[in-house]
Order: structure tokens, then C-alpha cells, then sequence
């Protein structure tokens, strides 16, 4: 049944997907049934060429009806196998397999930082060049101006020191700290920079670049480790042997690297107890607007979106193929969350060799597994997330737009009797 646009509620395809567990292609199916008079849903016609399932109890009792109905046509010979490649062994690690598996079960998500090894790693140092280049605002290019711009502040909490370390935490390609390093060998205190990164490749190649940008002038020292769960306070400890020109340690986290963890406080605890109390953190990041939300075309009736290379690597080493998921992404206003997640179209099981047997991990049709997230943060509640990590704000600066953050923060004075 057919009603033009009213003053009725309707329901969104993303709505209906997220109550329904339904993918965005059964949603249209239903609505192009019901334009040609093949099923009772009302829908409405809210937009030119955009129709939408009227919010109404008769329309609920259909849906549930018809998603009952295809679970018991729900033919089990179409379960398909999946077996990763030989690569995803030579490339992970048992232990980092392990996380793997066990992020998928758990959580239904790839944690972000495996699709920076290999090919991933190449892939992200080509495109980070780009934005570095491009015209419009995006999160490399406005990283790059914020430092630029707050460099005199920098120098005003380094004060007298003679020796200063960067430590680099998620390298990338090495291009988010180019300026600041090369401020700080200008002003003859560079004493170390010390790179960390969970992908060995993202370090070969920041490592490349460094030497090549500053002609050997900066020795990079590169450690593969998880920052979000491995402290980085042994690295500096041969720093202190003497009490003279003890260093101050700048920690960066550029490109709003928390805004893509699952748990970005956890992260932000373990940094500040690797922190010696004078180190200064830098933090880029975006920040909440309408502007940032729209960064996906959320019109679920336009083409399937593609993966990039990066957020599809993974997904390939699993032999999970293209034709059993379809690609979402889009703007959760109930998380306030970006996403890029994959929807499953079937039944699929992973078999993964382990030693002594093998793990079969289970995805359902209609199952999503998440590849990409950024999290939504207005300034104030970046700060208040620093703070309540135990960062005390040193200073912060906005762009003009409003929409891209730079902080400079240092550890807070624990009291007795407090955590």
C-alpha cells in the first residue's frame, strides 16, 4: 500500500536493519514489493525517488513476519567454508592470529591495526600523501597546520631543557611529526625519536622517510609493540642514568588514533603511567559536527560502498570473499560513532589451523563485523576524557572551522588514596 509524504513517522533503512537484523538489500526488496502492490507494508514517499516504511504496528507485524519466514526457508547447504591463506600465517603471529579470532567471536570486529601490515602499510603511506596534498580540510593536512601553528607553545613548556625526545606513537608514515622534527633539530634539541607501531611494516616505512626527509640527521629507533597495551617507559630509562640534562619526552598521538580504538581510555591510562611527570603529550584529533557525520553518503538506496585496500586486507587473508557480505558504512547517532563494518549475506564458518586441531568460528547471515570506527567527540568531552584518564590540559587550539583539535597535556599529581 502506497501513501504520499505526510505528516507520518517513518522508518529509515538503517533503522529497519538494526531492529530486523536485515540487510539494507531485504530492506529494498520489501519496499520495491511493496510499491508494486506485492505485500501490505504502507510505505511513504519522503524525498523524490526515496520511499520509506511508514513506523506503524501493522507494518512491524509484516517485517517480523516476512524475517520469520526466511529463517525457515533457510536452506543449510548454503553455509559456505572459508579458510584463511597461507599469508595470514606467515604474516601474523600465533599470538596475533589469537587476537584475531578472538576479536571476532568476541566482539564481531577486526581491531584496526592488522591492516596496516604488508600491503596495508604501503597502501596507507600512498593516501596519507594525498591528503597531505589535497585542497580540502582532512585530518593529515590540519594535524600538520595545528603543530605548525602551536610550536611557540611547544617551546614554552620544552622551557630550558637541552635534550628532547619524540615519541611517536602510531608512526603512520612518519609525515604527521616532519615539522616537528624538523623544528626541534633547527633549535639543535633533538635528542631521540623513537618510533612505535603495532604494523613493522608502518615502521619501515616512517623509518624510510625519516632518513630520507632529514638526510640522516635523525636516527629513527622503531619498536613493534601494541600501544594501546604495552607501556613505553623502559625504552627511555638509559636517559635517566645521570642527574645531568635529563630529557623531556614529547609523546605524540596524531590523527585522532583514540577516536578508532574500542576502549581510547585504556589506552590514555597506560600512556600517562609510562610518562616521566615534565613529558608533554600532543593529541590531534577531529571533533563532533554535522559536517564530520555526513563523511559517509548514508542513502542506503545509492551503490554498495568498496572497501579500501587497508580495511580489506584482513578480510581477504580470511578468505571471507566480496560476493558473501555487503559493505556498510555510515553515522550511529545512538553510539556517536562513524562506522565500516561488513553485513554477512550467508552463512559462512572460518576455519583456522591452530596447533593440535583447528577453530571454527561461526558468522551468521546478517552477522556484521566491524573494520573501522571513529568515535564522536565534541572539545569538551576530549578534554574531560584526558582528564578523567589523568592528563591535565596544558593548553588546546581549535582550526578556524572548528573542527580539528590540537591538546597539549602532562600527567596529573596523583593525591594519596587515589587510583
Amino acid at each position: 500500500m502506497h501513501q504520499q509524504r505526510s505528516r507520518m513517522k517513518y522508518l529509515t533503512n538503517r533503522q529497519i536493519t538494526d531492529l530486523y537484523n536485515v540487510s539494507f538489500d531485504a530492506v529494498r526488496k520489501w519496499i520495491n514489493a511493496a510499491r508494486e502492490d506485492k505485500n501490505d507494508l504502507q510505505i511513504g514517499q519522503v524525498e523524490p525517488d526515496k520511499w520509506q516504511i511508514a513506523d506503524i504496528s501493522k507494518n512491524h507485524e509484516i517485517m517480523k513476519g516476512m524475517v520469520a519466514l526466511g529463517k525457515t526457508r533457510k536452506n543449510r547447504l548454503a553455509l559456505k567454508m572459508a579458510e584463511p591463506k597461507s599469508e595470514f600465517y606467515k604474516l601474523y603471529s600465533p599470538a596475533q592470529q589469537l587476537d584475531i579470532i578472538s576479536s571476532i567471536e568476541t566482539y564481531r570486529e577486526i581491531p584496526l591495526q592488522y591492516g596496516y601490515f604488508d600491503g596495508g602499510a604501503e597502501y596507507w603511506d600512498k593516501y596519507a600523501n594525498r591528503l597531505l596534498n589535497e585542497q580540502s580540510a582532512n585530518m593529515l593536512n590540519k594535524t600538520v597546520e595545528l603543530l605548525d601553528t602551536n610550536l611557540a607553545n611547544l617551546d614554552r613548556l620544552i622551557g630550558e631543557r637541552k635534550r628532547v625526545n619524540v615519541i611517536d606513537l602510531g608512526v603512520g608514515n612518519g609525515l604527521p611529526v616532519k615539522g616537528l622534527l624538523d623544528h626541534l633539530l633547527k633549535r639543535s634539541v633533538l635528542n631521540r625519536y623513537v618510533g612505535i607501531d603495532f604494523s613493522p611494516n608502518m615502521l619501515e616505512i616512517a623509518k624510510r622517510n625519516i632518513a630520507s626527509w632529514f638526510d640522516g640527521q635523525v636516527n629513527a629507533e622503531t619498536h613493534v609493540r601494541d600501544m594501546a597495551t604495552e607501556r613505553f617507559k623502559d625504552l627511555l630509562v638509559a636517559d635517566y642514568d645521570t642527574d645531568a640534562d635529563k630529557p623531556v619526552n614529547i609523546i605524540t598521538l596524531l590523527g585522532a588514533t583514540l577516536l578508532n580504538l574500542r576502549d581510547p581510555e585504556d589506552m590514555l591510562r597506560l600512556v600517562r603511567t609510562s610518562m616521566m611527570p615534565d613529558d608533554v603529550l600532543i593529541y590531534t584529533t577531529k571533533l563532533d559536527t554535522v559536517n564530520a557525520r555526513r563523511y559517509f553518503d548514508f542513502n542506503a538506496d545509492e551503490d554498495a560502498a568498496v572497501l579500501a585496500d587497508d580495511h580489506r586486507m584482513v578480510i581477504e587473508l580470511l578468505g571471507i570473499d566480496p560476493s558473501m557480505y555487503e559493505v556498510e558504512q555510515f553515522y550511529d547517532a545512538d553510539l556517536r560513532s562513524r562506522l565500516i563494518r561488513i553485513r554477512m549475506k550467508l552463512d559462512v564458518t572460518v576455519c583456522f589451523k591452530r596447533t593440535g586441531g583447528e577453530w571454527r568460528v561461526d558468522l551468521n547471515k546478517n552477522d556484521t563485523i566491524t573494520l573501522w570506527r571513529a568515535w564522536h567527540l565534541t572539545a569538551r568531552e576530549t578534554v574531560d576524557q584526558f582528564d578523567q584518564s589523568g592528563l591535565r590540559l596544558l593548553d588546546a587550539s581549535v582550526t578556524p572551522d572548528d573542527e580539528y583539535l590540537i591538546t597539549m597535556s602532562r600527567p596529573s599529581i596523583i593525591k594519596p588514596g587515589e587510583n
